[in-house]
């Protein structure tokens, strides 16, 4: 929390500063244009205070000001009010500007001041369980002694090794060298051929060692005929092995038509039911279609005697005017 607050802090600082050098040298430039006055006309007349830089010249002004040194008497108007004016920026905007960032980092710490301890808390344990030593020191001198001495066995046995690895090659790549040479017939220093032989015989010597050291297997050998009945069974094993996988390969095609007939008779099943169906509602359309045929056919007829009855009856209505009008 006081770190934050010291940041508060300088923020303020560097707002109030670069305010308050903004009205100094605005007051120096109304000194300059004698709206500012450093001496008043029944005080003495100084060269040194009539000076922009002096105490009471107007470069001062803002930071008297502050604590509440003023004068309005040497002000004219303009002065006047660009005094007021940071007397109440300075004074009164900034200052309750800084209280109430101290009050909102108070707030903000508060509010997340439960975890700001858990987390400080589980640092200090981590500290104490992972980095620190648990027995106090003078006491886990011998512990901590013992642990070096393992770290350095350890870092010895590892550059021990890379030192035996590096001998290795270079034994090697001396051997094959002196091999090309004495192949390749080059000339050489007796220091270096006695080296280089020197070298040959320590190979052989290791690898004869290494021969003799490796127990001899009696089965290892293996005659022409039993060579000759191993290759037999190998040929026997790869000709089950291929009739092996021809039987698979001829059941995997037995098993895919199958399942490919399966598929297409259901599939024909399928396409049979529709094409029955279909041929229901074909069907019971036909017999609708004659049903409402015979009943227009039917009603057609009743209209045809209905208008063959009104024809006769206008004809016999006709008949009985004329007759009415003859009589």
């Amino acid at each position: 929390m006081i770190s934050q607050m010291v940041v508060d802090t300088e923020i303020f600082i560097i707002l109030f500063t670069n305010i308050t050098i903004a009205f100094s040298i605005t007051l120096a430039g109304m000194q300059k244009v004698d709206r500012y006055k450093t001496v008043l006309p029944l005080e003495e007349t100084d060269e040194v205070q009539s000076d922009t830089f002096s105490s009471l010249g107007g470069l001062w002004a803002p930071w008297w000001a502050v604590y509440g040194y003023y004068d309005p008497r040497r002000y004219d108007w303009l002065t006047s009010l660009l005094v007021w004016v940071y007397t109440l920026i300075g004074s009164v905007v900034l200052v309750n500007l800084l209280v109430a960032m101290f009050a909102d980092t108070f707030a903000r710490v508060k509010e997340s001041s439960q975890q700001e301890y858990i987390f400080v808390k589980c640092g200090r344990l981590l500290m104490y369980r992972s980095v620190i030593h648990p027995v106090p020191p003078v006491i886990n001198a011998p512990i901590i002694l013992y642990k070096w001495l393992r770290f350095l066995a350890k870092l010895i046995s590892i550059l021990w090794s890379l030192f035996r690895g590096y001998v290795k090659n270079c034994r090697s790549s001396l051997v094959k060298s002196s091999r090309v040479a004495i192949v390749r017939g080059q000339r050489c220093s007796p220091r270096k051929k006695r080296r280089l032989s020197e070298a040959v015989l320590s190979d052989l010597r290791h690898s004869i060692e290494e021969a003799q050291a490796e127990p001899l297997n009696a089965t290892s050998k293996v005659r022409p005929a039993e060579e000759a009945s191993e290759v037999a069974d190998g040929r026997d094993l790869v000709d089950k092995f291929l009739q092996k996988l021809e039987f698979d390969e001829s059941e995997s095609l037995k098993a895919l038509s199958h399942a490919t007939r399966e598929q297409i008779s259901e599939m024909a099943s399928r396409h049979i039911k529709s094409f029955e169906l279909l041929d229901e509602r074909v069907n019971t359309l036909e017999h609708d279609v004659a049903t409402q045929h015979h009943a227009l056919s039917e009603r057609l007829d009743k209209v045809l005697a209905v208008l063959e009855d009104v024809r006769q009856r206008q004809v016999d209505g006709s008949s009985h005017t004329n007759d009415a009008l003859q009589t």
